[in-house]
């Protein structure tokens, strides 16, 4: 999902970067959550806010799609 996101996003279509944003907290994140919790509560944290706060947040805010793109990457990487 966070790849459609970042596709969405780079073609102009924010709502729908949006929405796939918070899919792929909502509906998937928050299932692992927890797990990940026990083993890694610092990264649990980190991903939650980059997800459900800092993602969305950038493209509310319009900012480029070369700095959504970097900040999903951060995401996945992590």
């Amino acid at each position: 999902l966070l790849q459609e996101t970042k596709s969405a996003y780079r073609n102009g279509d924010s709502k729908r970067a949006f929405d796939l944003a918070s899919e792929a907290y909502l509906d998937n994140y928050e299932f692992v959550e927890a797990p990940l919790g026990k083993l890694d509560r610092e990264l649990m944290e980190k991903i939650e806010i980059d997800m459900r706060v800092t993602l969305r947040n950038m493209i509310q805010n319009e900012e480029s799609p070369d700095k959504v793109d970097t900040h999903i990457d951060m995401i996945l990487a992590d």
